[in-house]
């Protein structure tokens, strides 16, 4: 990802039954989701409460997810998987298949030393104590039906835990969870070599009148761990943020020095903590701690940096950046933050009741590391209530990313979650050969404002710069999506990034920069012979971000951002499925470059069954009161 100011699409919507036409407006949105929201329970328990729901990818890209059901008498913990193309296995329980056990606070993830299962850590009420429970599945196995799957217990200190007491995280050798046991933290590590736990869990303790609550782990790459939590002094009602690193990689027994970072008597942080980079060598580590700021009139989301922090000092160089503003009270669950596989993408999502009550999720993304955030972006539009802080999720590669959250359905809750899994995402900055089936023309850029990171060039060889993926004559529906950089006063060569079924001769769809049509607007084809000038759209220098996407309902919408924030975008229901992608343009003279690639391809025969009421197929275009326009499919 470049460190550049960037504004990224939401995923478009269509109104159903849309003719072909122009949609205006202007688009504050960065994340882009490969596939509609989706409601993880089976159909006919919508009715069922559901709480606690947790997510993780796999190695190979599949995203699994776990929450709590209350289906039977007592609670158990449920899971299931969703596919890039949408569909969500029926649902099978993963801890205990007896009716006597009452499980909440599930965590799910993945194991760098075990690539070939996922890992189900819940919490287990036998009144008046809890049992933490280990649950193993194999992902060449994956389970189909009701079962059980434990693996291992411990023990646990408290006799009741809610989520943000709570936190679980992977390391290379183990699985390590911290929680609150008033008025100390604990932590314990299982090694799933051994299928063991530690004898006995590490604790830190606090000074008298003074407790320990709200703790989160995260992790450098060469697994140095971090630990946030707050040192509440009870007599003041005074809050102290405070972050530490571990001694060694993957340690919970030896931590440096505690570092304070904020003190207030205005409530608490409730901060959540995501880390990247280097632990081993000073400065060379990212760590970030998001909250809502206490000691704001407003209602505030910050992001506090580390810079060449130094943590056997108790010092924190860190920068703060407010990301989310809001009207003074507006409730806030959350947040929660993450960083994606590039190792500088952050990710921070939210539940705001700035629409009243706890009712929408948001989110905002900083491409250089959580030093500044895009606008953010509101990713629902369900009008019903967020009842639970929202959880996220980043995949081995940069393409995969989801949030998953509770809310409100009728009578009950149901877990839903939002999910960007591509068959590829090419950062541009490797062997086109990776992703391509052909290519021509293709070299990484490296001049200064092109980079960093590296993006490639569309120049002239043996051909004109091209990017080919080809899928036969298997009909697919999905998108392609990226960024290009123009420069207007390139008025010699094309751009063009084109959508083809291959199986009907001269279907093909197209966008991009077309200077024998007009040098000084963007250009759209929807007939493949003859191009329309974008009056409305006219070229910027700059990087532009393109998302043609395709469904079988509503089928084709194309979008380009002709300037930051500003979009235009051509809609043509005929074109429902395309065999073959490319993206082409520039010479060695006039070159284009283009970054960031994202491509979703699912195969029409392997399409999920829709939902049989046609209104829940529409997808729908919201305009907010500032100007954003965003989208969600609702999926019944």
């Amino acid at each position: 990802m470049r460190s550049r100011t960037r504004w990224l699409f939401g995923l478009l919507c269509i109104l159903e039954g849309a003719t072909s036409g122009i949609i205006t407006g202007t688009v504050s949105a960065r994340f882009t989701f490969s596939l509609p929201e989706l409601r993880l329970v089976e159909e006919g328990f919508e009715s069922i409460p559901q709480s606690s729901v947790d997510i993780d990818f796999d190695t190979g890209g599949l995203l699994h997810c776990a929450w709590i059901d209350s289906r039977t008498t007592n609670l158990h913990i449920f899971g299931t998987f969703v596919q890039p193309n949408g569909t969500v296995k029926l649902p099978f329980r993963g801890l205990h298949g007896t009716e006597s056990n009452n499980h909440s606070i599930p965590f799910i993830t993945r194991n760098a030393a075990d690539t070939s299962g996922m890992y189900l850590f819940g919490v287990e009420t036998t009144v008046p104590n809890l049992i933490g429970c280990m649950a193993r599945w194999d992902l060449t196995q994956l389970p189909n039906q009701v079962t059980v799957i434990d693996k291992a217990v411990t023990p646990l200190t408290p006799t009741a835990l809610v989520r943000n007491q709570m936190d679980v995280i992977a390391v290379s050798d183990g699985i390590i969870y911290v929680m609150e046991s008033d008025p100390n933290i604990v932590l314990r590590k299982y090694t799933p070599s051994s299928d063991t736990w530690d004898v006995t869990e590490f604790i830190i303790s606090p000074f008298p009148d003074r407790m320990l609550v709200n703790p989160r782990l995260a992790k450098s790459t060469d697994d140095y761990l971090y630990l946030s939590y707050e040192n509440y002094y009870i007599p003041a009602s005074e809050h102290s943020l405070i972050v530490r690193q571990s001694l060694n990689p993957g340690d919970i027994n030896y931590w440096k020095i505690e570092t304070w970072l904020s003190v207030t008597t205005n409530g608490p942080y409730n901060a959540d903590l995501a880390a990247t980079g280097t632990g081993a060598v000073q400065g060379a580590d990212r760590v970030a701690l998001v909250f809502v700021d206490p000691n704001s009139t407003s209602t505030e989301l910050v992001c506090w940096m580390s810079h060449a922090q130094d943590w056997s000092l108790d010092i924190w160089n860190g920068s703060q950046t407010t990301f989310s503003l809001s009207a003074p009270g507006t409730p806030i669950l959350g947040p929660r933050a993450a960083f994606s596989s590039d190792d500088i993408t952050l990710y921070t999502v939210w539940a705001d009741g700035r629409t009243g009550g706890f009712d929408e999720i948001f989110g905002a993304v900083s491409y250089d590391g959580g030093s500044f955030f895009v606008p953010e972006q509101q990713l629902t539009s369900n009008e019903s209530d967020i009842l639970e802080p929202p959880v996220i999720a980043t995949g081995t590669d940069p393409g995969q990313f989801a949030v998953a959250y509770i809310r409100s359905s009728g009578a009950s809750s149901s877990p839903f979650v939002l999910a960007s899994m591509p068959i590829f995402f090419d950062t541009c900055d490797g062997d086109p050969s990776r992703f391509w089936d052909s290519y021509a023309g293709i070299s990484p850029a490296s001049s200064p404002y092109h980079s960093p990171p590296q993006c490639y060039a569309l120049v002239s060889e043996s051909m004109k710069g091209a990017l080919i993926r080809d899928f036969g004559t298997v009909e697919q529906t999905g998108s392609v999506d990226l960024y290009f950089y123009d420069d207007p006063s390139n008025n010699l060569t094309d751009f063009a990034v084109t959508l083809e079924n291959n199986n009907e001769k001269g279907v093909i769809r197209m966008l991009g920069v077309r200077n024998e049509t007009t040098p000084t607007n963007y250009a759209y084809s929807t007939d493949g012979f003859i191009w329309v000038d974008w009056t409305t759209a006219p070229r910027f220098v700059g990087w532009h971000h393109v998302s043609m996407t395709v469904n079988a309902f509503d089928g084709l919408a194309m979008t380009i951002e002709y300037s930051p924030g500003q979009t235009e975008t051509v809609t043509d229901p005929t074109f429902t499925s395309f065999t073959r992608i490319s993206i082409a343009g520039g010479d060695d003279m006039y070159p284009y470059y283009v970054d960031d690639i994202q491509v979703s391809a699912v195969p029409v025969e392997q399409q999920p069954i829709p939902a049989t009421s046609t209104a829940a197929l529409a997808l729908l275009i919201v305009s907010l009161s500032y100007g954003m326009i965003r989208t969600i499919r609702r999926i019944r």
